[in-house]
């Protein structure tokens, strides 16, 4: 009876590690699906202003994430569908301890939603992956700068973009 009782633990425990994974959906995005399109008919939809870089990436303002107002955003697009989003604070009219204390919050929320998947750990920055979807934070501060970041991007799709880029040399 005992033995069955912790066959069925483990079993149970291994169900709800293969099911559970870091979110895809940001925003109202979901990585490796929502089209550029899509994306964008959302920035004017709720007039964010965002601006095209040269290398394709979109870079939007004062976008509202996990309870804090990112600077710029930046969203990074592989054959029409998004893989990438970086939420960023480069801290230059930011207060230095707003930006610790956001590093904190996220950071321990990111810790414990997603400890299982924790692929690093450092000073100032963390990294978590499911094989499917990366999120990293990071918080630096030298010289007078400081910077805040959270990106989410999807692996196989990253790894497409890298190859095509690779390929092109």
């Amino acid at each position: 009876m005992t033995q069955r009782l912790y066959s069925l633990m483990f079993l149970l425990l291994c169900m709800v590690t293969a099911t559970a994974q870091i979110q895809r959906k940001i925003l109202d995005f979901t990585l490796g699906v929502t089209t550029k399109a899509q994306v964008l008919n959302y920035l004017k939809n709720h007039h964010y202003k965002y601006s095209l870089r040269k290398n394709g990436e979109y870079v939007a303002s004062n976008i509202t994430f996990a309870g804090y107002n990112w600077q710029d955003t930046y969203l990074s697009f592989y054959k029409g569908k998004l893989y990438c989003v970086d939420f960023r604070d480069d801290g230059e009219y930011t207060p230095e301890e707003l930006l610790k204390e956001v590093w904190e919050r996220l950071k321990n929320s990111l810790n414990r939603k997603y400890s299982i998947y924790s692929i690093s750990s450092k000073d100032n920055k963390i990294e978590f992956s499911d094989n499917k979807t990366y999120v990293g934070l990071g918080y630096e501060y030298s010289f007078g700068s400081k910077s805040l970041s959270i990106m989410y991007f999807d692996i196989y799709l990253f790894k497409q973009c890298s190859k095509s880029e690779y390929n092109e040399l």
